[in-house]
């Protein structure tokens, strides 16, 4: 079963949240993900410093990309919701 998911990285050119529909089996990884990546952002994204705390969440979005594309949990946009 599919669930409407609102995210919070991805914008559309008018700069509203992008909401895709998501597996709900891989919701909660596309969650870890975009928390992840939200927290690097505020590190200063890809200028973040390399310590510790940035490299863990470098290897959380990996290992949720990874994830994600093993069990064709990607995100799809259909244009009516």
């Amino acid at each position: 079963m599919k669930v409407l998911y609102t995210s919070p990285i991805f914008k559309k050119i008018d700069g509203t949240p992008r909401k895709v529909w998501i597996e709900e089996a891989g919701l909660r990884t596309h969650k870890i993900r975009d928390a992840a990546v939200l927290k690097v952002q505020e590190y200063g994204g890809i200028s973040a410093p390399d310590i510790p705390e940035v490299r863990k969440l470098m290897a959380t979005i990996i290992r949720a990309k990874r994830k994600i594309e093993k069990n064709g949990w990607f995100a799809t946009e259909n244009k009516v919701y």
